[in-house]
């Protein structure tokens, strides 16, 4: 009897072995297993680029209402300034008639910069748009400028439309010439307007977020400037970085020349209701009302 039920015994044992022991072998394997893919989808991960960036320059044609100047690294000949002084008009359609003109010559487009500087300065607007692959979630929290090098301006013509005033660009502003590196925020509505950008703020990326943009302004004063950015950001490891802005080549921002051999300045209005030109330097044309 006592054989019987130990036979019975064991037969059961035996089969909820059977039945249990690889049931729980699995599962303890399914965990390992997972947190296997786990470590290598985030290996994975870690091996690409944390974020990647589109630097788009803004595009100035004949929808460009904003103060600027145009600058060409020759002067005009005589009948290129008589074509660009007979130009009348004010605002967009005054910048269509000087764009079409000077354009085709290589002349390039500079802005002022969209926030009060206290100083003469040309700007150069573009935006950085920023996206991340990861899963895992990433945040810039830092960027720096660098800057390359320095020099004079190359510009021996210079075709300006003066400012009424400070003209306000959203977004965030560099000031390569004033020795700090941080970008300063110069958004109206912004409580900390005037102040480093990433004091206060982060851009948040990775884990299916949506692409982070930014506008920039980079403002220089005597002499144009190459140079770059420098960002740091975090992720669940830490704090990393620099990570160079743009990864290749360098951002250039460019000042006016200091004694242009050309200089045609868009005055005020006359009372007989036009805008005209005043002229300075090597210029022959009939067409100006005054010195630049």
């Amino acid at each position: 009897m006592y054989a019987t039920l130990l036979l019975v015994v064991g037969v059961f044992v035996g089969g909820v072995a059977t039945y249990w022991i690889p049931f729980a072998l699995d599962t303890l394997t399914a965990d390992s297993t997972v947190r296997t893919q786990k470590d290598a989808d985030k290996k994975a991960d870690f091996k690409d680029p944390p974020f990647t960036v589109e630097l788009r320059y803004e595009t100035f044609g004949p929808g460009f209402a904003n103060p600027w100047h145009m600058v060409l690294d020759r002067p005009l000949t005589q009948a290129e300034q008589k074509q660009l002084t007979s130009v009348r008009g004010e605002g967009t359609e005054y910048f269509a008639q000087v764009h079409k003109i000077l354009a085709p010559l290589g002349a390039r487009v500079i802005t002022y910069a969209g926030y009060a500087l206290g100083r003469d300065n040309t700007a150069r607007s573009f935006f950085l748009n920023l996206h991340s692959d990861r899963n895992a979630e990433l945040s810039i929290v830092d960027m720096k400028s660098k800057i390359d090098s320095c020099s004079p301006s190359t510009a021996q013509t210079v075709v300006t439309q003066p400012p009424a005033g400070t003209v306000e660009v959203p977004g965030v502003l560099w000031d390569l010439d004033s020795g700090n590196d941080n970008p300063i925020a110069v958004d109206e509505n912004d409580e900390h307007k005037g102040e480093p950008y990433f004091w206060y703020n982060q851009i948040d990326l990775g884990d299916g977020a949506a692409p982070g943009a930014l506008r920039v302004q980079s403002a220089v004063g005597r002499e144009s400037c190459r140079w770059h950015i420098e960002a740091r950001y975090t992720d669940t490891a830490g704090e990393h970085g620099p990570v160079r802005i743009p990864a290749e080549g360098e951002i250039f921002t460019e000042a006016l020349p200091s004694h242009p051999a050309q200089r045609f300045t868009l005055s005020e209005m006359y009372a007989d209701g036009e805008n005209a030109w005043r002229c300075s330097g090597k210029v022959v044309t009939s067409n100006c009302r005054g010195p630049a």
